[in-house]
């Protein structure tokens, strides 16, 4: 999860190149018999990097990783997770899952499994989120009443309220 208001990046960046050279050279004779130069040149170069970086705007992340219950663990095994933006904290509560309750299955447009695909519920004004599981099956753990939009990445469908225990199932375009 990320939230964030704009955030603007400026990158400066200077490369000066230093060359260091030195040649050094001698010779000897000896009574015009023998005559001998020797010279050498060797040159070092290297190069320095300055970079400057500023940030202006504000950026907060939040991850959850979650595991599956412990052994022995006897209680619901589902859990609603909300997520407080004023004070950046999570809150977990159990749920039983209710057959009544928004659920079904969301398949890829060849009809297989849509994996952790997002799913929301629009209702009364209020957006809520879920995600598909290994099935591609997805479930709300609140009970809605009146119309809902449900959509799934560009599929969407509006129901006027929902059947007691009717799955909800949609096809990926």
């Amino acid at each position: 999860m990320l939230c964030a208001a704009p955030v603007v990046w400026c990158h400066d960046s200077v490369e000066t190149d230093y060359a260091f050279g030195v040649t050094a050279s001698g010779g000897l004779d000896f009574l015009d018999i023998f005559k001998a130069t020797l010279s050498t040149q060797d040159t070092w170069t290297w190069q320095d990097i300055k970079t400057t970086q500023t940030q202006t705007g504000t950026e907060q992340k939040a991850s959850l990783v979650m595991g599956g219950p412990a052994y022995g663990y006897t209680g619901p095994a589902n859990m609603d997770v909300y997520y407080d933006t004023l004070y950046m904290t999570f809150a977990f509560v159990p749920n039983e899952l209710s057959p009544n309750a928004l659920h079904g299955v969301i398949s890829s447009s060849q009809g297989k499994p849509a994996v952790g695909q997002l799913v929301t519920a629009t209702a009364a004004g209020a957006k809520y989120r879920t995600y598909t599981n290994a099935k591609g099956e997805y479930h709300f753990s609140k009970q809605f009443a009146g119309p809902i939009d449900v959509q799934a990445g560009s599929t969407a469908l509006h129901l006027p309220g929902l059947e007691a225990g009717k799955s909800v199932d949609l096809r990926l375009q």
